[in-house]
């Protein structure tokens, strides 16, 4: 699915007639209604069809002030990933950035090191593309409002 591959094809290049997004958008809405409701991973592919392969958005009526690296160090934890995918994506994506989601899995049965998986991804998600913010999430944590960055 579109969430689970990361395409090294870079950031999408903006077209020069796009006037730069609005440091602050408009359509924010402030505190946002959580889902919980575990879907089916195809389900919300479907759903967030503006979700290019590799779990990126780029806006496509402005050209984009940032480009923002979402990494989430997970294991074991679907049900958490799911919701967070289809609570995550539409925060994102009306603050008109280009970003991409990074979910990083650490294999194998020994104590969970959340911070080697996020140095690891770090390591490798500057491999594909230059981020101008990074920021580092937990699987388990949800945004109530679409205005915390």
């Amino acid at each position: 699915g579109k969430f689970q591959i990361v395409s090294p094809s870079g950031s999408p290049s903006a077209s020069p007639s796009l006037t730069l997004c609005p440091r602050e958008p408009e359509n924010l809405q402030g505190k946002v209604n959580i889902s919980e409701e575990i879907q089916k991973m195809e389900d919300i592919e479907k759903k967030l069809e503006y979700i290019k392969m590799g779990g990126s958005y780029y806006p496509s009526l402005c050209a984009p002030l940032f480009n923002v690296a979402i990494m989430v160090a997970y294991r074991w934890r679907y049900n958490h990933l799911v919701v967070l995918l289809n609570n995550l994506h539409p925060i994102l994506a009306r603050h008109n950035i280009h970003y991409r989601i990074f979910v990083f899995n650490q294999n194998g049965n020994n104590t969970f090191n959340k911070g080697m998986v996020w140095n690891v991804g770090f390591t490798e998600a500057l491999k594909l593309e230059h981020f101008d913010c990074v920021f580092l999430h937990d699987v388990d944590h949800l945004p109530e409002n679409d205005r915390m960055l």
